[in-house]
């Protein structure tokens, strides 16, 4: 089943997700930090399409939930209008979260603390912005 979520929901579990990636990172989780924090960029475009579209829950309909139901960061960013200005004025950032997939829950390569950082700080400069 999909929820269907307020976009109120969705950003205080995106906020959740980023403080779990913070977390996580202190805790050496280096992984798991990289991997939570695409989702909460995932949940944070979500709300941002909602206010884009004017929409009170995401899907707003349960005949698009099945459209909308996707982790692909690069389909969402076009869905919340803001696909011009995060390209140029945050392709550094965008380039790093992009990298993301769901996938990666079964990637057995370590990820370095740095990477992990890196992911953490462009999810916050994104975040922030959409």
């Amino acid at each position: 089943m999909f929820a269907s979520l307020t976009p109120e929901d969705l950003e205080g579990l995106a906020d959740a997700r980023l403080l779990d990636a913070e977390a996580l990172l202190a805790a050496q989780r280096y992984d798991a930090s990289r991997y939570i924090c695409g989702y909460a960029v995932e949940l944070k475009l979500k709300a941002r399409i909602c206010r884009a579209h004017g929409w009170d829950r995401y899907p707003p309909v349960a005949p698009l939930a099945q459209a909308l139901k996707t982790h692909n960061l690069e389909v969402l960013l076009l869905l919340s209008t803001m696909n011009a200005r995060i390209v140029n004025e945050y392709a550094g950032h965008w380039s790093v979260v992009l990298a993301w997939n769901p996938e990666q829950r079964y990637d057995v390569n370590p990820v370095a603390v740095q990477d992990a950082q890196t992911m953490i700080d462009a999810a916050r400069a994104l975040m922030a912005v959409l």
